[in-house]
C-alpha cells in the first residue's frame, strides 16, 4: 500500500467518513416501513404466520401416518391407550430419521395376561 505524505490526506478521508456516515443516516428512511416498528417486526409477524400453518400441516400429516400405522397394526381388541402415544411419538421422530427400530419391534401389549409383539418379526413368522 502507497502511504500519502500529502498534508490534508487525513483530514480528507476523515471528511469522506463523515459524509459517508451522514449519507447513510439520511437513507435510514428507507428501511423503516413504520418508523416506530421498523421491517424485523412486520417480517417475523409474516413468519409467524408461515410457522402456524407449516405446524398444522405437520399435525394433519403426522396425526394420519400415526393412526394408519397403529390402525393396520393393531387389531382392535388388542387396542390399549398406550398405542395413543405412538400414534404420535414414532411418525414425529421417524419424519426426523430417527426411526426406532429397536422399540417398534420389540413394542409389546398385554393381553389377557400375555405379552403379544406389536409387529410380526423373523422370530414369529413373516
Amino acid at each position: 500500500a502507497v502511504v500519502s505524505t500529502q498534508s490534508g490526506h487525513y483530514g480528507r478521508g476523515a471528511m469522506l467518513c463523515l459524509n459517508t456516515i451522514f449519507l447513510f443516516m439520511r437513507l435510514l428512511f428507507l428501511s423503516y416501513v413504520d418508523k416506530d416498528m421498523g421491517t424485523l417486526l412486520l417480517i417475523l409477524k409474516e413468519m409467524s404466520n408461515d410457522l402456524v400453518n407449516i405446524i398444522f400441516l405437520m399435525l394433519i400429516f403426522i396425526a394420519g401416518y400415526g393412526i394408519a400405522i397403529v390402525g393396520l397394526t393393531v387389531r382392535p381388541d388388542e387396542f390399549v391407550i398406550q398405542n395413543l402415544a405412538a400414534t404420535l411419538f414414532y411418525p414425529y421422530f421417524q419424519l426426523y430419521g430417527e426411526l426406532h427400530m429397536e422399540h417398534i419391534f420389540n413394542y409389546t401389549v398385554t393381553i389377557d395376561g400375555q405379552e403379544k409383539g406389536l409387529y410380526l418379526t423373523n422370530k414369529e413368522g413373516a
